[in-house]
């Protein structure tokens, strides 16, 4: 489809470096004569006469103009491996040119009888992510102008490791010129990205298939009565062991982040036990470290048997969406079995952590940010997750 010149072109292609890609001529070598679109090029080669110099632009040149030439993209055409490995910018004004440097039958879908072709190769990048687009082309003077951007990941963004060849070919409406000599402008733009939330995702949906599912196939929570939440072991339903994660990141600005980095947390807090309590319309989540015992010295060569453990409990939600969401505050207890209570503390608490629970999963995430500097922040997200 030929984009009208009152309208903008803005199309991007990727084209990555495969045993899928043929072969073809060599761009670099000589092209002999007999082309029969002889008055369109200097020297009768078909490609046009182009100024060595690719013009670096600051900004991407959105205008129109009268003067613009209507542009497509040429769809399924595989570029062969050769062609391309280092920056390249072409322009073909007849079939025969075009077989001869690509080496194969030019697509069906380009006629050039009315159209003639711009290929554009940013070279060989060491990563994928890296996207070319073609802005306008028009004509100026007697020369045909081309303006292109390329954009790069910045290092935030996620991108495979392997080598890759961002590439355009693109059908451009024939101007009216008697030689074709063209000017190239580029502009080199950076992606910012935000790296999407580490650790496992939910949907967020707990359906009544889901809750059947718990209570009929789950083995029974067993709760300890250390924990304040024994009561709710009838009608407690295991969901297994549940993790605590720790991430940062540090953050540049709100539309440029590093990747999130994995913490180390320590403690006997930070695993534990998930339980389901299922009553009637009342539908809770139960966390529960495993109970720690230890021994405090109450002089005179004697000592108290002690424990510590960290729970949290909380009713689960539904939005009007059917979504479900919770909140739940996970702190320490501790205390001592004979003699009355000592050594009681909350030296832990996280929370309160908002999240959802789903057929198969629980998420609950807590977000702290630190103020680094003007524009800039640092994210710690901490996450108390389980699967079933």
């Amino acid at each position: 489809m030929l984009h009208r010149s009152s309208r903008p072109l803005l199309f991007a292609s990727l084209c990555l470096i495969a045993s899928a890609c043929s072969g073809g001529t060599n761009p670099g070598s000589t092209v002999d004569g007999g082309d029969p679109d002889l008055t369109m090029t200097s020297g009768g080669s078909g490609r046009c006469e182009s100024d060595p110099v690719v013009h670096a632009e600051t900004t991407i040149d959105t205008k129109t103009d009268p003067s613009d030439l209507a542009v497509s993209a040429v769809a399924g055409f595989a570029i062969p491996a050769a062609i391309g490995q280092t920056e390249t910018r072409e322009i073909f004004t007849s079939a025969a040119a075009f077989e001869r440097y690509f080496g194969t039958q030019a697509p069906s879908s380009i006629d050039f009888a009315s159209q003639w072709v711009f290929f554009y190769s940013a070279g060989t990048k060491s990563t994928d992510g890296f996207v070319p687009t073609v802005h306008r082309i028009r004509t100026v003077g007697d020369e045909v102008r081309v303006d292109t951007s390329l954009e790069a990941p910045s290092a935030s963004c996620q991108v495979a490791n392997q080598a890759s060849r961002p590439t355009i070919l693109a059908a451009f409406a024939r101007p009216s010129l008697s030689l074709c000599r063209s000017t190239y402008h580029h502009t080199d733009t950076t992606r910012m990205c935000i790296p999407p939330e580490p650790g496992v995702q939910c949907s967020g949906k707990l359906t009544d298939r889901g809750i059947d599912d718990i209570v009929t196939t789950r083995p029974k929570a067993s709760i300890p009565s250390e924990s304040g939440y024994s009561s709710y072991s009838s009608a407690s339903y295991s969901l297994g062991s549940y993790k605590t994660e720790q991430y940062t990141r540090t953050c540049r600005d709100t539309g440029d982040c590093d990747a999130w980095v994995k913490g180390s947390l320590l403690g006997d807090y930070y695993t534990g036990n998930a339980s389901f309590y299922s009553s009637g319309s009342t539908r809770r989540l139960i966390l529960i470290s495993s109970v720690i015992g230890y021994q405090v010295d109450i002089g005179g060569g004697m000592s108290k048997a002690c424990f510590r453990y960290t729970k949290g409990m909380s009713d689960i939600n539904r939005t009007a969406a059917g979504d479900a969401d919770l909140a739940i505050s996970m702190a320490e207890n501790s205390g001592c079995y004979a003699g009355g209570s000592s050594a009681n503390s909350d030296s832990f608490r996280l929370g309160p952590v908002s999240g959802i629970f789903a057929d198969r999963c629980f998420r609950l995430t807590q977000g702290k940010t630190t103020t680094l500097g003007v524009n800039s922040y640092k994210e710690t997200l901490t996450i108390v997750s389980g699967t079933w």
